[in-house]
């Protein structure tokens, strides 16, 4: 996809699923999904709101082809991504369950990446194949735009 001009015809119709709430790499704790916008959390709520524009242009632009491009916006998701290298498991597992009822008000819980997985793939195939230019919020539960809610006693970042 160009990132200027008019797009590049496209040799066959295709899909892209891609992610619009990663955190950033070396984060000490779990970071805001990108509809979940927080105190002092601009330049990445910005950053993560480009993408589904990025996403809702490029669907109109290569839509016409038969392409279909759409993302995610996961909640917080327990990767190498949220989790200090350092900690140990034991500690990780008690944050974790600590965490998950302060910040996640349906299911009390970090999501597995195999979750945030199993909610990408079938928007790659034909079961979806009038959607384009979409992001689907998978958070397990509506997000908020408080702060981040530390539990007591663990290192708030």
């Amino acid at each position: 996809m160009p990132a200027d001009g008019p797009p590049t015809p496209a040799a066959a119709a295709g899909r892209a699923v891609t992610s619009s709430a990663d955190a950033p790499p070396a984060t000490p704790l779990p970071a805001p999904p990108c509809r979940n916008r927080r105190p002092g959390g601009v330049a990445y709520t910005s950053s993560k709101q480009a993408i589904k524009g990025i996403v809702e242009a490029a669907s109109m632009d290569y839509g016409p082809q038969g392409n279909r491009i759409n993302a995610i916006a996961p909640g917080t998701t327990d990767t190498a991504l949220v989790r200090p290298a350092s900690l140990p498991d034991a500690i990780w597992t008690a944050f974790k369950r600590a965490w998950g009822p302060r910040n996640a008000s349906g299911l009390h819980r970090m999501a597995s990446p195999e979750e945030i997985a199993r909610s990408v793939l079938p928007r790659a195939t034909d079961e979806f194949s009038y959607m384009a230019g979409s992001t689907v919020l998978v958070g397990g539960a509506p997000f908020g735009g408080g702060p981040m809610n530390m539990p007591p006693g663990f290192p708030a970042g």
